[in-house]
């Protein structure tokens, strides 16, 4: 009824369901009865109904063999999208002009075994790296989070660490990086002119062990790939449009960073060669597919409808979750 009903359940009443009930199963059923099925058993039925959808848009195939060493390669992601706003209260949107109902959809998957291994609903105001920190005891030894930029800070690698788990993502261009010279002494890390040495000599990528942020807290491998001249061009100038309509200012540090990838992994050379760092990357990709192939059902979908699939799952959840 509540996937498959032709109405708006939030202006349906529970005797009108009851009549649509027996009209399509030949079968009667009271309004008080129908009333005690809104329970915490159908939010687990919904959920795992959402989370075998989720899971059929991921291709699985080769990936029990890939980094044996590895309990679990765990990709995550989240997506977020406008709700009525009856529902602000329950799923804040971060006010201003923005939506004033939001809900925000937090995933992720495991691909070595198959399984999600989180699926969480809540409100937009909740920030991805919040869920990290909130979520942090799901992670277990050997295992490699490859993860979106708003998921990592430096204090949540440190905790990758501290559980022996792995990490391989990009790395935002505010966080300095730092390599110890002949003497042992830090000096920061120049990409300008490794970008200009890479591109002389036409190498592809190179790596270095550096040292996160300020205080030199995480030690990990850097990653640089060069990027195709066109490529690196195209960024800069959508670099600068962004920043010219939020009244910025590039700084040197985000300059030097436009014409380069950088990845940064606490995994060794001999477990995570560097020519399969960015192919490993790019499995994160897989959550964004499959969000975007929902948002493609939905956007063919009636107003209705959605609302009909989506709005009492949201509604049970935070009811009994």
């Amino acid at each position: 009824m509540m996937i498959f009903a032709k109405g708006s359940l939030a202006d349906t009443s529970l005797w009108e369901l009851c009549e649509e009930f027996r009209y399509n199963n030949t079968e009667n059923i009271k309004k008080q009865s129908l009333h005690e099925r809104f329970n915490e058993h159908a939010v687990i039925f919904l959920k795992l109904l959402l989370e075998n959808v989720l899971a059929r848009q991921i291709d699985t195939d080769g990936f029990k063999d890939l980094l044996p060493k590895q309990k679990g390669i765990k990709i995550k992601d989240s997506t977020s999208f406008q709700l009525p706003e009856q529902l602000r209260e329950i799923y804040p949107g971060s006010g201003g002009k923005t939506p004033k109902a939001c809900v925000k959809i937090q995933f992720e998957y495991n691909l070595k075994s198959g399984k999600v291994t989180e699926l969480s609903i809540g409100g937009f105001t909740t920030t991805d790296l919040t869920n990290s920190h909130q979520t942090k005891d799901s992670i277990e030894a050997t295992d490699l989070l490859i993860r979106d930029l708003g998921f990592i800070d430096l204090g949540f690698l440190k905790i990758i660490q501290e559980k022996q788990a792995f990490f391989l993502n990009r790395i935002k261009s505010n966080v300095s990086l730092w390599r110890k010279n002949k003497e042992g002494l830090f000096e920061p890390l120049d990409l300008a002119k490794i970008e200009k040495q890479m591109r002389k000599a036409k190498t592809a990528t190179r790596q270095f062990t550096v040292y996160l942020g300020k205080e030199k807290s995480v030690q990990c491998r850097l990653i640089i790939e060069c990027l195709p001249p066109e490529v690196s061009a195209e960024k800069l100038r959508r670099t600068k449009r962004a920043a010219q309509r939020g009244g910025r200012t590039l700084g040197k540090d985000t300059l030097s960073r436009i014409g380069l990838n950088l990845f940064v992994t606490n995994m060794s050379d001999e477990d995570l060669p560097i020519k399969n760092v960015w192919p490993l990357y790019r499995l994160r990709w897989q959550i964004e597919y499959t969000f975007y192939a929902e948002c493609i059902v939905m956007q063919s979908a009636t107003k209705k409808v959605i609302e009909n699939q989506l709005i009492p799952y949201l509604t049970l959840q935070y009811h009994f979750a």
